[in-house]
Protein backbone atom coordinates (compact mmCIF):
# COMPACT_ATOMS: atom_id res chain seq x y z
CA UNK A 1 0.00 0.00 0.00
CA UNK A 2 1.59 3.17 -0.88
CA UNK A 3 2.26 5.39 2.32
CA UNK A 4 0.04 8.41 1.07
CA UNK A 5 -3.02 6.34 1.31
CA UNK A 6 -1.95 4.21 4.62
CA UNK A 7 -4.86 5.25 8.00
CA UNK A 8 -3.53 7.62 9.88
CA UNK A 9 -3.25 7.40 13.70
CA UNK A 10 -3.93 11.07 15.34
CA UNK A 11 -2.42 11.13 19.17
CA UNK A 12 -3.52 13.59 21.55
CA UNK A 13 -1.38 13.25 24.95
CA UNK A 14 -1.94 15.76 28.03
CA UNK A 15 -1.47 15.38 32.08
CA UNK A 16 -5.20 14.37 32.27
CA UNK A 17 -6.24 12.22 29.03
CA UNK A 18 -5.02 10.32 26.31
CA UNK A 19 -6.90 10.35 23.20
CA UNK A 20 -6.50 8.33 19.63
CA UNK A 21 -8.15 8.04 16.87
CA UNK A 22 -7.64 6.02 13.52
CA UNK A 23 -8.70 7.67 10.38
CA UNK A 24 -8.90 5.82 6.71
CA UNK A 25 -7.46 7.61 4.17
CA UNK A 26 -9.16 8.39 0.90
CA UNK A 27 -10.74 11.30 -0.99
CA UNK A 28 -12.69 11.91 2.64
CA UNK A 29 -10.80 10.34 5.57
CA UNK A 30 -13.15 8.52 7.71
CA UNK A 31 -12.91 7.77 11.62
CA UNK A 32 -12.92 4.41 12.44
CA UNK A 33 -11.89 3.96 15.47
CA UNK A 34 -11.46 6.24 18.47
CA UNK A 35 -9.93 6.29 22.28
CA UNK A 36 -10.26 8.19 25.23
CA UNK A 37 -8.68 7.21 28.54
CA UNK A 38 -7.81 9.22 31.66
CA UNK A 39 -4.63 9.45 32.81
CA UNK A 40 -4.74 8.10 36.68
CA UNK A 41 -2.66 10.02 38.77
CA UNK A 42 -1.29 12.15 36.10
CA UNK A 43 0.66 15.69 36.88
CA UNK A 44 1.10 18.77 35.36
CA UNK A 45 4.64 18.25 35.20
CA UNK A 46 5.34 15.26 34.71
CA UNK A 47 4.96 13.32 31.20
CA UNK A 48 6.02 9.68 32.15
CA UNK A 49 2.28 8.34 33.71
CA UNK A 50 0.55 9.88 30.81
CA UNK A 51 2.81 7.98 28.74
CA UNK A 52 2.19 4.77 30.35
CA UNK A 53 -1.54 5.07 29.48
CA UNK A 54 -0.41 5.67 26.14
CA UNK A 55 1.83 2.72 26.08
CA UNK A 56 -1.09 0.55 27.53
CA UNK A 57 -3.46 1.65 24.46
CA UNK A 58 -0.79 0.96 22.32
CA UNK A 59 -1.28 -2.25 23.30
CA UNK A 60 -4.63 -2.92 21.07
CA UNK A 61 -3.74 -3.41 17.26
CA UNK A 62 -6.86 -1.44 16.54
CA UNK A 63 -3.42 1.12 16.15
CA UNK A 64 -0.74 -0.52 14.54
CA UNK A 65 0.19 -0.36 11.10
CA UNK A 66 -0.60 3.37 10.31
CA UNK A 67 1.14 6.70 9.84
CA UNK A 68 0.85 8.73 12.76
CA UNK A 69 0.26 12.48 13.80
CA UNK A 70 1.20 13.48 17.43
CA UNK A 71 -0.11 16.59 19.43
CA UNK A 72 1.43 17.40 22.50
CA UNK A 73 -0.26 19.44 25.15
CA UNK A 74 1.10 22.73 26.25
CA UNK A 75 1.45 21.96 29.60
CA UNK A 76 5.08 20.10 27.79
CA UNK A 77 5.75 22.82 25.55
CA UNK A 78 7.60 26.42 25.65
CA UNK A 79 7.72 29.35 23.25
CA UNK A 80 9.19 32.15 22.13
CA UNK A 81 8.99 34.53 18.70
CA UNK A 82 12.88 34.27 17.25
CA UNK A 83 13.55 37.56 15.78
CA UNK A 84 15.20 37.25 12.25
CA UNK A 85 19.36 38.26 11.83
CA UNK A 86 20.61 38.69 8.39
CA UNK A 87 23.60 37.45 9.93
CA UNK A 88 22.78 33.89 10.58
CA UNK A 89 23.41 31.72 7.51
CA UNK A 90 21.92 28.26 7.79
CA UNK A 91 19.28 26.46 10.27
CA UNK A 92 21.62 25.06 12.50
CA UNK A 93 22.65 28.65 13.84
CA UNK A 94 18.98 29.63 13.75
CA UNK A 95 18.44 26.42 15.90
CA UNK A 96 20.71 28.13 18.18
CA UNK A 97 19.48 31.63 18.37
CA UNK A 98 16.50 29.61 18.72
CA UNK A 99 17.48 28.11 22.12
CA UNK A 100 19.17 31.31 23.42
CA UNK A 101 15.68 32.87 23.05
CA UNK A 102 13.90 30.10 25.07
CA UNK A 103 16.49 29.83 27.54
CA UNK A 104 16.18 33.81 28.24
CA UNK A 105 12.54 33.12 29.51
CA UNK A 106 12.80 29.39 30.59
CA UNK A 107 16.54 28.88 31.61
CA UNK A 108 18.71 25.80 31.71
CA UNK A 109 15.90 23.26 31.52
CA UNK A 110 15.97 23.82 27.49
CA UNK A 111 19.01 22.03 27.23
CA UNK A 112 17.56 18.55 27.09
CA UNK A 113 14.93 19.49 24.97
CA UNK A 114 14.13 19.34 21.66
CA UNK A 115 13.33 23.36 19.81
CA UNK A 116 12.31 23.13 16.20
CA UNK A 117 11.00 26.28 14.14
CA UNK A 118 8.50 26.99 12.27
CA UNK A 119 8.88 28.20 8.90
CA UNK A 120 8.45 32.18 8.03
CA UNK A 121 10.05 33.95 4.63
CA UNK A 122 13.18 35.82 4.89
CA UNK A 123 12.92 39.18 7.68
CA UNK A 124 9.77 37.67 9.67
CA UNK A 125 10.41 36.71 12.78
CA UNK A 126 9.94 32.73 13.78
CA UNK A 127 8.25 31.16 16.47
CA UNK A 128 9.98 28.06 18.03
CA UNK A 129 8.58 25.77 20.13
CA UNK A 130 10.64 23.28 22.84
CA UNK A 131 9.13 19.77 24.03
CA UNK A 132 11.38 17.49 26.30
CA UNK A 133 13.40 15.38 24.28
CA UNK A 134 12.85 12.53 26.62
CA UNK A 135 9.21 12.95 25.83
CA UNK A 136 9.89 12.36 22.15
CA UNK A 137 12.34 9.19 22.70
CA UNK A 138 9.77 7.67 24.95
CA UNK A 139 6.81 8.21 22.06
CA UNK A 140 9.10 7.54 19.57
CA UNK A 141 10.25 4.09 21.11
CA UNK A 142 6.14 3.05 21.84
CA UNK A 143 5.40 4.30 18.05
CA UNK A 144 7.84 2.50 16.46
CA UNK A 145 7.13 -0.88 18.25
CA UNK A 146 3.60 -0.95 17.03
CA UNK A 147 4.53 0.17 13.44
CA UNK A 148 3.47 3.75 13.35
CA UNK A 149 5.27 6.10 11.47
CA UNK A 150 5.16 9.65 13.11
CA UNK A 151 5.03 12.05 10.35
CA UNK A 152 3.96 15.06 12.49
CA UNK A 153 4.52 16.36 15.67
CA UNK A 154 2.86 19.34 17.10
CA UNK A 155 2.21 21.45 20.56
CA UNK A 156 -1.12 21.57 20.97
CA UNK A 157 -0.98 26.02 20.59
CA UNK A 158 -0.10 25.47 17.27
CA UNK A 159 -2.06 22.61 16.43
CA UNK A 160 -5.34 24.03 17.59
CA UNK A 161 -4.65 27.85 15.86
CA UNK A 162 -3.92 25.59 12.44
CA UNK A 163 -7.31 23.55 12.84
CA UNK A 164 -9.71 27.27 13.87
CA UNK A 165 -6.93 29.35 11.10
CA UNK A 166 -10.24 29.47 8.54
CA UNK A 167 -12.36 30.71 11.42
CA UNK A 168 -9.73 33.30 12.04
CA UNK A 169 -9.44 37.41 10.66
CA UNK A 170 -7.04 37.84 8.50
CA UNK A 171 -5.22 40.84 10.64
CA UNK A 172 -4.19 41.13 13.68
CA UNK A 173 -5.70 38.84 16.73
CA UNK A 174 -5.06 36.59 19.77
CA UNK A 175 -5.68 33.31 19.68
CA UNK A 176 -5.57 31.03 23.59
CA UNK A 177 -5.98 27.86 24.36
CA UNK A 178 -7.23 26.55 27.38
CA UNK A 179 -6.47 23.47 29.11
CA UNK A 180 -7.10 22.42 33.32
CA UNK A 181 -3.81 24.06 34.42
CA UNK A 182 -2.85 25.68 31.29
CA UNK A 183 -3.47 28.80 29.44
CA UNK A 184 -1.48 29.62 26.29
CA UNK A 185 -1.96 32.70 24.20
CA UNK A 186 -0.62 34.07 20.80
CA UNK A 187 -1.03 37.37 18.85
CA UNK A 188 -1.38 36.91 15.63
CA UNK A 189 -1.11 39.35 12.22
CA UNK A 190 -1.36 38.77 8.80
CA UNK A 191 2.48 37.92 8.41
CA UNK A 192 2.71 35.73 11.47
CA UNK A 193 2.51 35.60 15.35
CA UNK A 194 4.89 38.26 17.01
CA UNK A 195 4.07 37.79 20.58
CA UNK A 196 3.26 34.41 22.45
CA UNK A 197 2.90 33.59 26.14
CA UNK A 198 2.40 30.08 27.91
CA UNK A 199 1.52 30.18 31.20
CA UNK A 200 -0.04 27.63 34.16
CA UNK A 201 -3.25 28.43 35.76
CA UNK A 202 -5.15 27.32 38.67
CA UNK A 203 -8.29 25.53 39.28
CA UNK A 204 -10.12 28.49 40.56
CA UNK A 205 -11.88 28.92 36.85
CA UNK A 206 -14.15 31.50 37.80
CA UNK A 207 -10.99 33.64 38.99
CA UNK A 208 -9.01 32.50 35.48
CA UNK A 209 -11.94 33.80 33.52
CA UNK A 210 -11.64 37.49 34.75
CA UNK A 211 -8.63 37.43 34.12
CA UNK A 212 -9.35 36.19 30.79
CA UNK A 213 -11.97 38.59 30.42
CA UNK A 214 -9.52 41.73 31.92
CA UNK A 215 -7.19 40.95 29.39
CA UNK A 216 -9.97 40.69 26.30
CA UNK A 217 -11.10 44.19 27.32
CA UNK A 218 -7.68 45.60 27.65
CA UNK A 219 -6.59 44.35 24.35
CA UNK A 220 -10.17 46.00 22.72
CA UNK A 221 -9.07 49.10 23.37
CA UNK A 222 -6.42 48.83 20.53
CA UNK A 223 -7.39 48.25 17.15
CA UNK A 224 -3.98 46.96 16.64
CA UNK A 225 -4.65 44.20 19.08
CA UNK A 226 -7.53 42.58 17.52
CA UNK A 227 -9.98 40.40 19.49
CA UNK A 228 -9.41 37.43 21.23
CA UNK A 229 -10.34 34.20 20.04
CA UNK A 230 -10.49 31.12 23.04
CA UNK A 231 -10.27 27.70 22.28
CA UNK A 232 -11.33 25.81 25.36
CA UNK A 233 -12.42 22.61 26.70
CA UNK A 234 -16.95 22.28 26.25
CA UNK A 235 -17.47 22.59 30.10
CA UNK A 236 -15.61 25.31 30.34
CA UNK A 237 -17.66 26.93 27.42
CA UNK A 238 -20.83 26.17 29.43
CA UNK A 239 -20.07 27.30 32.78
CA UNK A 240 -19.34 30.65 30.96
CA UNK A 241 -22.21 30.72 27.85
CA UNK A 242 -23.28 34.21 29.79
CA UNK A 243 -19.52 36.24 30.24
CA UNK A 244 -20.53 38.38 28.09
CA UNK A 245 -19.11 39.82 24.88
CA UNK A 246 -15.21 40.56 25.57
CA UNK A 247 -14.60 36.95 24.23
CA UNK A 248 -15.02 35.05 20.82
CA UNK A 249 -15.66 31.71 22.14
CA UNK A 250 -14.64 29.40 19.28
CA UNK A 251 -17.05 25.80 18.72
CA UNK A 252 -17.29 23.54 16.34
CA UNK A 253 -20.92 22.81 16.16
CA UNK A 254 -20.54 19.35 13.98
CA UNK A 255 -18.02 17.84 16.33
CA UNK A 256 -20.29 15.20 18.98
CA UNK A 257 -20.99 17.02 22.82
CA UNK A 258 -19.96 13.91 24.42
CA UNK A 259 -16.19 13.51 22.36
CA UNK A 260 -13.46 14.37 24.59
CA UNK A 261 -11.87 17.47 23.47
CA UNK A 262 -8.70 16.13 22.25
CA UNK A 263 -10.41 14.48 19.97
CA UNK A 264 -12.94 17.33 19.08
CA UNK A 265 -9.09 18.76 17.99
CA UNK A 266 -8.32 15.81 16.22
CA UNK A 267 -10.99 15.68 13.82
CA UNK A 268 -10.75 19.03 13.05
CA UNK A 269 -7.02 18.68 11.56
CA UNK A 270 -8.92 16.12 9.54
CA UNK A 271 -11.56 18.19 8.49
Amino acid sequence: MSPLWRDEVGIYASPGRVVLTRMKRGMRPLNVAECNRPVINGETNQWETALDTLAACLEETTWHGANGRLIIADHWARYAIVPWSDALTDQDERLQHARYCLAKTFGDVVSQWTVTLNESAPGIAQVACAIPSGLLARIHDLTEACGLRVKSVQPQLIASFNSWRGRLPKGDGWFVTLEEESLAAAHFTSSGWDRVHSVRVGSDWETELKRLQTFARLVRTSASEGLVYVDAPRWLRRAVSDSGNDIEWLDDESTDASAADGFALLKRLYA
